[in-house]
């Protein structure tokens, strides 16, 4: 009598050696000998424990067996034996004892089959060479227990973006790749494969090793395997790929696909089905010139269109847009096309309805986006709508420029342009005037001989001016009586550097794999007066010189995030033997530049092999029986003995303030069973609603290497899941009677939800006012959308990015309480309700309600 323990090692990559390994225990020559005409038949009753063990030897299609038994508790017996399998069903076997009793040599067959279809079974005829001198014949049958899994897990991906642009400029520069995969019983692993179209991996995500058979096979995990609780492979929730290989270079633009990968610990297998997506960081090519920048259209057929020459390079279903707005951002005519076909545009200086635009200055700009979100923006400014028969027009080199003598655009040339010609002309005036309006510098004459103007941002008494905006105008007089002039033009000098704010995490970078601190996040805030030309962020390795290790660049406004995997430029992964700092270069369009060290990039010793995990989450323990109970799990497969633990819960105030220490675990082995917490600590008191804490788990090993892990664990009350994103729905924002006004907590409550909004930077945001009942419609739907304006304003202060935002006002018709009783009297509660502000938040991608389309227009507008 006996028993079976059949094990995986889980590797199916490793297909020439140990692929199957079942451990046996037994009790053999049980009963009493059978004698026939006085010789002994069958064995004599001795009883006789037994292990031993069998595994497949793929490479041969061979199985081994090995056993030890004791005879009489006394005379161990070796065992050795060979099976060969064919079809799956039909055995041939062979064996030998060494040192046995009783029999040599045996040798025999089996086959396997199913009764009903299900119950797995199988019979078996052995024959035995005795030291009788004599040959005994076996049969028997095995009964399998247990069902048999044949089925292979369920599994499917969806990407976030169909095309990504890795080019660091905070659009679309990072593919989400989100998982569900799932098994009937135990899911052992995954992988997950981006590859291109040559069907070759270009970067790989696997599942951590959660099995202790993997590797070198030691007594100790074949013991732990024994005994130890099934663990499921964890799958998280989504991947980002930011577009680098396995080596950390850059992929190629192209064609790819995703591929998920499963197995559960049957070995039962599926493959996803690809999901393809495009990788392009190419923007669409796009020049424009006009044939002039002054025009009339009175109809004298003279200068009455204006004609913009356009030359595209771009894919078929490339967006294009061309707008001409006037001097105050409002959009006048609009044009929109796609691909390249589009060779010219001609404005006869009429609006969108066919009217007269009036006589002004106008800018025409054309975008260009891509699938990928890459995009291209040209414009024309300063283009002069005039129906007067006399007139002057100025044009300058340049919008801005910086006049400190390094060499790169120290000077703009004015150009002045006098129609219907310079004839008559006695009088000509240039001025430049400040944001008052003053005059600061001229140049007049009396014949205007087409020269060209050149400033270098200096006064009339030869000093240099301070940075700022400055206007600039030609004015003319003529013998007829006539004084034409310009509309006033702006200009700027700027001879100020970017101005660069940066934040780095984690504080110990750790790329191992682990998932935890894996990614090193430099965060950028760049503030500069003109556009941004390129920047670049170099991370250097010192040993015992400065290699340069990684580099990051392009050309405009970098992302306000870019994240490190740790890999050099030829693959390296960064070694904490070694010291990392990094640099940050910065050079607008002016030529002003800026250069900062950022300085060390701590990179994380080699610890002892602990963890922990925890969870159901979010943590929620308000008695609503959805993740009341924190189930905490700590493992290691150190071979080293842990000497002590600690868990230290520490709550985490916005995200940026760690408190006094709330809670602690403690002890000296490792508990075998889940810690169990029902979120109060030893006065009693709860955790906080909405509140982040950090578990900190600190490990010892016998030799007092330590090894800290700092996780996030996230209390949830406030965030109301929906299809498109999430909710969030206050009604306590204190606001000064019947006004939009904020007053009293509603500050405090605002820097909280800026808080939740600061953990999905990539959602739009709908800010929507709601009233009670009291006051009539139109005064409720007013006073609804200008307390949802106030919100904006302080969000907006706060650092919210305004183009996330949007705002709205329902006054009360959507009441989410009764404005009054049943009876008819009023229902204070009710109407207490209603008075909110919901902030809605939109998932990328979602397309927004109708009703905030037009937020997202005058967005566009420049409103």
């Amino acid at each position: 009598i006996g028993f079976i323990y059949h094990l995986y090692p889980y590797n199916i990559k490793r297909t020439t050696y140990f692929k199957n390994l079942y451990l046996g225990l037994s009790i053999l020559n049980i009963g009493y000998p059978v004698i026939y005409n006085d010789e002994v038949v069958a064995y004599p009753f001795v009883i006789t424990p037994s292990v031993s063990a069998r595994f497949v030897f793929s490479k041969f299609s061979l199985q081994p067996f090995i056993g030890i038994s004791i005879q009489k508790f006394k005379k161990i017996v070796f065992n050795t034996g060979l099976e060969a399998i064919y079809e799956k069903n039909i055995f041939l076997r062979g064996g030998y004892s060494v040192n046995s009793d009783y029999r040599k040599f045996s040798a025999g067959f089996g086959y396997k089959f199913n009764i009903k279809g299900d119950i797995e079974s199988e019979v078996g005829y052995t024959l035995i060479e005795t030291k009788y001198d004599s040959l005994t014949h076996y049969g028997g049958a095995l009964i399998y227990l247990g069902s048999e899994d044949n089925t292979p897990p369920e599994g499917k991906i969806e990407l976030s973006l169909n095309a990504i642009s890795p080019n660091y400029d905070g659009k679309n520069d990072y593919l989400e790749i989100k998982l569900d995969v799932k098994d009937n019983r135990l899911l052992k692993g995954w992988e997950v494969d981006v590859m291109n179209k040559k069907d070759e991996i270009v970067k790989k995500y696997t599942s951590p090793n959660i099995d202790v058979l993997k590797g070198k096979l030691t007594f100790k995990k074949i013991l732990t395997k024994l005994f130890e609780r099934k663990k499921e492979a964890e799958v998280p929730e989504k991947i980002v790929w930011d577009g680098t290989t396995e080596k950390g270079e850059k992929a190629p633009e192209g064609e790819y696909k995703v591929i998920v990968r499963a197995w559960d610990e049957n070995l039962n297998k599926m493959e996803s089905k690809p999901v393809k997506f495009i990788l392009d960081v190419t923007p669409p090519s796009v020049k424009i010139k006009s044939d002039t920048l002054i025009f009339s259209p009175n109809g004298d057929g003279k200068k009455d269109t204006i004609k913009f020459t356009l030359d595209i390079k771009a894919d078929p279903d490339d967006e294009f847009k061309g707008v001409i707005k006037d001097d105050k951002g409002k959009v006048v005519r609009e044009y929109i096309w796609k691909g390249d076909k589009k060779k010219e545009i001609v404005w006869d200086g009429k609006d969108q309805s066919g009217k007269d635009a009036s006589e002004g200055l106008y800018h025409f700009y054309v975008t260009g986006t891509d699938k990928a979100g890459n995009s291209t923006l040209v414009s024309i400014k300063n283009i002069t709508l005039t129906r007067k028969q006399f007139t002057v027009d100025i044009t300058s080199s340049a919008d801005s420029f910086s006049p400190n003598s390094d060499g790169v655009n120290d000077s703009v040339e004015f150009t002045v342009e006098v129609i219907p010609d310079t004839e008559g002309l006695e009088y000509w005036g240039i001025f430049i005037y400040d944001k008052e309006k003053k005059v600061v510098k001229k140049w007049e004459g009396k014949e205007w001989k087409g020269e060209k103007i050149v400033w270098k941002g200096e006064d009339n008494e030869g000093n240099k001016l301070p940075d700022g905006i400055y206007y600039y105008q030609v004015k003319a007089r003529f013998i007829a009586g006539s004084t034409p002039e310009s509309y006033l033009k702006q200009i700027q000098i700027d001879t100020a550097p970017p101005v660069l704010k940066y934040k780095i995490s984690p504080e110990i970078f750790s790329p191992d794999g682990d998932e935890k601190d894996d990614t090193f996040n430099l965060t950028l805030n760049v503030n500069d007066k003109s556009d941004i030309k390129d920047w670049k962020v170099t991370i250097y390795q010192i040993s015992t010189n400065k290699e340069v290790f990684k580099v990051f660049k392009g050309e405009g406004m970098p992302a306000k995030k870019i994240l490190w995997n740790g890999l050099s430029e030829d693959g390296r992964l960064v070694q904490s033997r070694y010291k990392y700092i990094a640099e940050i270069e910065m050079e607008d369009v002016l030529g002003n530049k800026v250069k900062k060290e950022i300085g060390e990039i701590n990179i994380s010793k080699e610890p002892p092999d602990a963890d922990f995990e925890f969870g159901p989450l979010p943590f929620s323990p308000d008695g609503d029986g959805i993740n009341d109970i924190l189930k905490i799990k700590l493992y290691s497969y150190d071979k080293r003995k842990i000497k002590s633990w600690k868990i230290e819960i520490y709550p985490y105030r916005f995200g940026k303030t760690k408190e006094s220490l709330f809670y602690k675990f403690e002890g000296k082995e490792l508990p075998d069973k889940p810690i169990k917490w029902d979120g109060r600590n030893d006065k009693g008191e709860m955790v906080e609603s909405a509140m982040d804490y950090l578990m900190e788990l600190t490990v010892e090993d016998v030799l007092g290497n330590k090894k800290k892990i700092v996780k996030k664990l996230p209390v949830d009350v406030l965030l109301e899941k929906t299809k498109y994103g999430w909710k969030i729905r206050i009604s306590n924002i204190q606001f000064e009677y019947n006004k939009a006004d904020l007053k009293g907590n509603a500050f405090r409550i605002l820097d909280r939800v800026i808080e939740l909004l600061e953990r999905y930077p990539n959602y739009k945001v709908s800010i929507e006012g709601h009233t009670d009942s009291k006051g009539s419609d139109e005064y409720n739907l007013k006073l609804s959308l200008k307390r949802a304006e106030s919100v904006y304003k302080y969000l907006v202060k706060n650092g919210i990015e305004p183009k996330r935002l949007f705002v709205h006002g329902w006054g009360e018709s959507r009441p989410i309480a009764p404005n009054k009783n049943p009876d008819g009297s009023d229902n204070p509660e009710g109407r207490a309700k209603n008075r909110r502000v919901e902030f809605l938040l939109f998932k990328p991608g979602w397309k927004l309600p109708a009703y905030l389309q037009s937020n997202v227009q005058e967005q566009k507008q420049g409103k």
